[in-house]
């Protein structure tokens, strides 16, 4: 099988689409081998060969290191690099210290690499550099942008491979989008209206909390072991990586609360008035990336994802509790009031709540004189919602969305620091 999967990337490396594979192998036969064009031998760090598979037995013999005509080339350079015998590396080097050999080789590789004659161990695909050591002009081997490119489109990958969870979401939300509106169908336009708009509105909120934040748990916990292991290799930095999977998960946190947010207000019957209904869903919108900046949060600050999905409950219900729909705010205790002002999901429901009973006009009342409401004002004045305060929510919202995120990279950056590898 190693045999056949070799000779497919042959065919891909030569059939004229100037394509190059670069492949490592454990202990190939000798007829594997053989398909080989160009060969790099490794050893502590340095290079003991570079050059083509068909003149690697050639050098290492005018080394003086030869190979018996019944043995695999692939065991005997193992043999010979990785478990040097003391007796081939010659009377300059300490007996009994085989990676002695293994750098006496490496020293001749990096002498003989400049020669120019055929009988010199040097190959002419062989770098006139050696194995020198590579040195790059700043801490990582690419820019900040090539690794924000090559970790969107890795993480594009993995999401293409995986269409299943972003279809259930999409599915999910429009399958409670459409129970929920035929449940809410039509609320009408008098006092029933206030109380069922009212209910609607919170457990939408609910709803788009919920959605958002439990997914995003797992855009850093899942992999996280990975992303710190590559971090810690240098392969990329932690702004880097933090920025590209918020690209990535961007269009699906707009368009998921957008859909569910549309199918809601329409089978509702909110106000048909274009401002009203961009408000609203611009609210809505920015609560979800609220939810989702929480989720990040949570999950690169708990120690494990399990632990993370712990918390969504408290990150979720607290401030559920300090919104204004359970118990008025102005009601709330002293001693524990003070909390409404860090509750995300307040400043939601008073947004959403403004844009839609501010623009509502006249409520339809029968008997003025046994009506509590006449207008979307008065359930505004009733829910403790000063209109003026439109700005400042949409504001705060934004707010909370820096700042969980700003923790979410900090929690991230600690991590990556404290990581431990096994090399390390």
């Amino acid at each position: 099988m190693a045999h056949q999967v070799v000779n497919e990337l042959k065919v891909l490396a030569s059939n004229g689409r100037s394509r190059t594979v670069i492949a490592t192998i454990h202990q190939p036969s000798s007829q594997t081998f053989a398909d080989f064009d160009q060969l790099c031998l490794l050893a502590s760090g340095r290079t003991a060969y570079h050059g083509a598979a068909s003149k690697a037995m050639t050098y290492f013999g005018h080394l003086g290191y030869t190979c018996n005509e019944y043995t695999n080339p692939a065991d005997f350079f193992m043999t010979l690099l990785y478990h040097a015998e003391d007796t081939r590396c010659g009377d300059d080097v300490e007996k009994g210290t085989a990676s002695a050999c293994v750098e006496k080789i490496c020293d001749e590789f990096d002498q003989n690499n400049d020669a120019d004659d055929d009988t010199s161990p040097k190959d002419e695909n062989t770098s006139s550099n050696g194995s020198s050591t590579l040195v790059f002009k700043g801490k990582y081997p690419t820019k900040w942008y090539s690794q924000i490119g090559s970790l969107i489109s890795r993480s594009c990958l993995v999401k293409m491979r995986n269409p299943k969870e972003v279809k259930a979401l999409f599915f999910q939300s429009s399958l409670f989008a459409l129970i929920l509106g035929a449940l809410f169908w039509d609320l009408g336009n008098d006092q029933k209206t206030v109380r069922n708009a009212n209910g609607l509105i919170f457990i939408m909120l609910m709803q788009t909390g919920f959605q958002q934040l439990s997914p995003s748990l797992s855009v850093f916990a899942k992999g996280m072991p990975l992303f710190m292991r590559e971090a810690q290799h240098g392969m990329y930095s932690m702004p880097s990586l933090f920025l590209s999977r918020l690209l990535v998960d961007l269009p699906i946190q707009l368009l998921v609360p957008s859909i569910f947010g549309s199918i809601l207000y329409l089978m509702a019957g909110f106000p048909r008035i274009t401002e009203t209904f961009f408000l609203y869903l611009a609210v809505v919108v920015l609560y979800s990336l609220v939810a989702s900046s929480a989720g990040y949060f949570l999950g690169c600050a708990a120690p494990s994802e399990q632990i993370a999905q712990m918390l969504v409950p408290i990150a979720m219900l607290i401030p559920m509790m300090f919104g204004g729909f359970l118990i008025d705010t102005g009601s709330m205790p002293a001693f524990i009031g003070w909390f409404k002002y860090f509750s995300f999901f307040r400043y939601a429901y008073d947004a959403v709540n403004i844009a839609i009973w501010g623009n509502w006009g006249k409520i339809e009342c029968p008997d003025a004189t046994k009506c509590a409401f006449n207008t979307g004002e008065d359930v505004l004045r009733y829910l403790s919602i000063d209109s003026a305060n439109l700005t400042s929510s949409l504001f705060v919202l934004v707010g909370f969305i820096i700042c969980f995120r700003a923790l979410a990279f900090i929690s991230l950056v600690r991590r990556s620091c404290s990581h431990t590898t096994d090399e390390s």
